[in-house]
Formats: C-alpha cells, structure tokens, sequence
C-alpha cells in the first residue's frame, strides 16, 4: 500500500507541476496576443482563460507522462533513467490532450515539444536533489565515522 501511496502522490505531484507551467505559459501567451492581436482574442478569452485551459490541459497531460514512466521505467532510480526515454515519454504525455480529445491534432506539433522539455527538466531537476541527497548522506556518515 506505501508503494502504491508514493506512486499516486508522484503521479499528483507530476500533474501540478505540469499543470502550473502550462498555465504560466497560458496566462503569458494571452498577454502577448491580447497585446499584440488583439481582435483575435473572442469576448471573454483573455490571459486568465488561457491559463485555466492550458492548465488543465497540461495537468493531464503530466498525469499520462508520470503514470507511463512510473509503469515503463519501474525498477529504475532516476540516475538510472535514459533521457532520451524520459524526453519520449514527455512528447507522449504532451500528445495526449490533442490526440485524444476535440483539440486540433495539429496542436501535436508544440505540445509534443513542450512536454519533452518539462520532462527532461523534471527528471535534471530530480536527479539534481538525488546527487544533493546522496552527497549529504556520505557525508553524514563520514562524519559520523570520525566520532
């Protein structure tokens, strides 16, 4: 039940994560198309609508990137994972949304990207506080060898 625990609450975590840059992105190209194309912009679709879309778009969309990699790359540390692996199942994760829903399939073409980067980011990112975590820990215990 632990195992099953930590995997959910990865698999949440991902999604956030996901899903808040996703709308950053969102709020930010709303800025600049409502600054710059104003009159393509329909009533009501201004940066704060965007966001909320793109966000929940992006929540799914980490949701079916951490659930692939938690069941294709299960028995792996994260220092162990390929990147190249991690970015394949970022582009996946980014197509779920237009493949599988009304969105425009052609959207495939900055969503696949978009979730390679946040995959490849998230991984240097894990395996950053995993290199941090274990440098901490030798040293522990090598200055616990010395008492």
């Amino acid at each position: 039940m632990h195992i099953l625990f930590r995997r959910v609450r990865g698999v949440i975590g991902v999604a956030l994560t996901w899903g808040t840059v996703w709308a950053a992105f969102g709020a930010l190209l709303g800025l600049i198309y409502g600054a710059l194309r104003p009159q393509d912009l329909d009533a009501g679709e201004g940066p704060a609508r965007i966001a909320a879309i793109l966000g929940t778009a992006g929540f799914v969309s980490g949701s079916g990137f951490a659930l692939m990699l938690s069941l294709l790359e299960r028995g792996r540390t994260v220092l162990d994972v390929s990147l190249a692996r991690v970015a394949l199942w970022g582009a996946a994760g980014g197509a779920v949304i237009p493949l599988l829903t009304s969105v425009a399939d052609n959207q495939v073409f900055w969503t696949c990207p978009f979730g390679a980067f946040l995959a490849t980011s998230s991984l240097a990112v894990a395996r950053r506080a995993e290199r941090r975590q274990l440098t901490a820990g030798a040293q522990g215990f090598a200055e616990g060898g010395k008492q």
